[in-house]
């Protein structure tokens, strides 16, 4: 009798276990979930969107970085997602160190935190006890792992799949376009201001970008990740196609009125881009980041081999369940601010 007791018990806890979700950190900590978590906790700043894509909605989201909420309520996602709203934005509005009381007030099943900014973001949390999934940021790798994770922590691991799949296949059809180019443009990534300007170099996503889509980076022998540089360095880079980042207000305009670099190739053609912002900032790690890579290549190769209309209608009823308008598509590749670029209305055919 003693022996049938013990093995039930043995059983009922093997049960219990065996239904737990280990889910391992990219600092290598685990976190045991007893269910799919119902209140989730997002500092990273393009994990709201993508979460809202692999949970389908945002009741599971108990509050996102408030300048997430920014990028949600300014772009067509409150559109997608009324719901946007409600959610909790007064955490954190810049920075990552979150106020210690409102997260425990929210009673988090899971927090996403980075774990490349400090411990000091990490350990108090940890230690009262939260669930803390900690990420990296700046690889496709990287990338790859956080919609997995989220992918375990919502239970939705079919539409994790299916977005890790199209990144894929979009990987491929640009390594088959451009293994065809016998010649490659030179590209720069910038965040620039009218005094200042950061380029991106080795080791950095922008540069991922830029190789996948065929171009090459000058930069790339010279800057580890980003750094900033002197306009005269620029000069010397003397680029074929610019991108300038969406995380300052200066636009491709604003760049090329400027005297000093109005013999640049980039300048003189014409080709000085602002990325677009969709459910998130083009250009960095996201769900939506297979879009940029088209984008890119579509301005390099001008050719019809890439319909990125197409492609975005596609992305946004697949990713969100959400079928964008063609005006919402003119408002994500910033047309107003690319107006005056070579071959930028070309996007929409």
């Amino acid at each position: 009798m003693l022996k049938k007791i013990l093995f039930v018990s043995i059983f009922n806890i093997s049960i219990l276990y065996a239904n737990n979700i280990d889910i391992k950190g990219q600092d290598d900590n685990m976190v045991v979930l007893k269910e799919t978590a119902k209140r989730a906790l997002i500092f990273p700043m393009p994990f709201a969107s993508m979460y809202i894509a692999i949970d389908n909605g945002t009741k599971n989201i108990v509050g996102v970085h408030g300048s997430s909420n920014k990028n949600l309520k300014t772009s067509f996602m409150i559109n997608a997602y009324p719901d946007i709203k409600n959610l909790n934005t007064e955490l954190v509005q810049s920075g990552f160190t979150p106020n210690i009381e409102q997260v425990l007030a929210l009673k988090p099943d899971v927090v996403f935190q980075w774990a490349d900014q400090g411990d000091h973001i990490i350990e108090p949390l940890r230690k009262l006890g939260l669930h803390v999934i900690s990420v990296k940021y700046g690889t496709q790798e990287y990338l790859e792992e956080w919609i997995k994770i989220m992918g375990q922590t919502t239970g939705n691991n079919d539409k994790a799949m299916q977005i890790l799949k199209w990144h894929e296949e979009k990987k491929s059809l640009l390594n088959s376009l451009t293994s065809k180019n016998k010649t490659k443009p030179k590209i720069v990534s910038l965040q620039t201001s009218k005094d200042r300007i950061k380029i991106a170099g080795n080791g950095s996503y922008d540069n991922y970008t830029i190789e996948l889509a065929g171009g090459i980076n000058p930069a790339k022998n010279d800057i580890q990740r980003f750094a900033d540089i002197s306009k005269e360095q620029l000069l010397k880079y003397n680029p074929d196609i610019i991108i300038l980042g969406t995380f300052d207000s200066h636009t491709p305009d604003d760049f090329m009125s400027q005297e000093i670099f109005k013999n640049l190739k980039a300048v003189k053609n014409k080709q000085v881009y602002k990325l677009p912002v969709g459910g998130y900032r083009w250009g960095v790690p996201h769900v939506e980041i297979p879009l940029t890579w088209l984008w890119l290549y579509q301005l390099i190769d001008g050719s019809e081999s890439i319909h990125l209309k197409k492609e975005m209608k596609h992305a946004y009823k697949s990713l969100y369940n959400y079928d964008i308008s063609d005006e919402e598509i003119k408002q994500i590749l910033s047309l107003d601010i690319n107006k005056n670029t070579k071959n930028y209305t070309k996007l929409l055919d």
